[in-house]
């Protein structure tokens, strides 16, 4: 974790070591003058995928989440082994198989999040994974202390079963490109109407040609035809 160069940190210590994270006290100097004194938890960061099946639904985890009391639904999600240099695609390609026992041929980057950056340093990224599987054979095996149940929903039954962060904002924004995809697919076609090609000078010249002639013939049958006289009479 570095600080924004405008910040003067004057100060800094660890307080708590564990086996993923640690404590630090800080004072630090805003641009303005002003002092803080903050506790940030230091996380190595993390991932999260969302395993969208053929079908449209996403596969999901329900587990026991300690730090609030409950069991949570949630994306397949985990932190970024090697102190953070994990790769985060190969990290995502890992927890979906150890979380789900699936792999998926398809991945694509949605963007990250910090789901608390008022104490906690974690910054999540967050993967759609299509064309999803199962394992063939026998999957990566979960940590020891994990215990995971597998459901599938659709990104818009999301918003009511869970208050899962990271989940939430991965379901609104498939939710979304969804309906953004409806509408360019029943957007009515403009079609521009067609222009008429305007005759050439010969084709203009034959038309007119027609028309004399046509004019010429009427005429010509209107006009009364003199008698012809008949034969042995002569004319009086």
């Amino acid at each position: 974790m570095s600080p924004h160069p405008d910040i003067r940190v004057e100060h800094s210590a660890r307080v708590y070591t564990g086996r993923f994270f640690h404590l630090l006290k800080d004072a630090l100097r805003l641009p303005s003058g002003r002092k803080q004194e903050l506790e940030v938890l230091v996380h190595p960061g993390a991932v999260c995928i969302a395993p969208l099946l053929d079908n449209g639904e996403l596969l999901l985890v329900r587990q026991y989440r300690h730090a609030i009391g409950d069991w949570l639904l949630e994306l397949p999600a985990g932190r970024l082994e090697q102190g953070g240099a994990e790769d985060r695609l190969a990290a995502a390609r890992r927890e979906l198989e150890e979380e789900t026992g699936h792999v998926a041929a398809q991945w694509e980057s949605l963007g990250e999040i910090c789901p608390a950056p008022g104490f906690c340093s974690e910054r999540i990224e967050l993967f759609l994974a299509r064309e999803v599987r199962p394992v063939v054979g026998a999957p990566r095996p979960a940590d020891e202390d994990e215990e995971f149940e597998l459901v599938r929903a659709r990104p818009r039954e999301l918003l009511h079963r869970t208050s899962d962060a990271k989940t939430l904002v991965a379901a609104a924004w498939l939710i979304e490109r969804g309906a953004r995809t409806a509408r360019e697919l029943s957007a009515p076609r403009t079609r521009r109407p067609a222009r008429r090609s305007r005759p050439g000078r010969c084709a203009t010249r034959r038309r007119s040609s027609r028309t004399a002639t046509h004019r010429r013939s009427r005429r010509a049958r209107r006009r009364p035809r003199a008698r012809r006289p008949r034969a042995g009479c002569a004319p009086g």
